[in-house]
């Protein structure tokens, strides 16, 4: 039996670019139609996209209450 990795996109969590670059926070995932809704770090400019595309071009650095990366290593 194969293992698979099940990945999701989770309301309030933020996200950085593969490329290290932009930070955004999805704030609605529309699951019935495989859409997730998200705005960059310090904009009120809102997006969206596909949660497989999303997924491809964004990783999970901290949960929705969690410190950033960087306020980890602060303390």
């Amino acid at each position: 039996m194969a293992t698979e990795k099940v990945v999701t996109v989770n309301e309030g969590a933020t996200y950085e670019a593969n490329d290290g670059g932009q930070r955004v926070v999805a704030f609605h995932v529309d699951r019935p139609r495989s859409e997730v809704y998200f705005a960059p770090l310090g904009s009120a400019r809102e997006d969206r996209t596909s949660i497989e595309d999303f997924l491809k071009g964004y990783k999970l650095i901290a949960q929705q209450g969690e410190a950033l990366p960087e306020d980890r290593k602060a303390k």
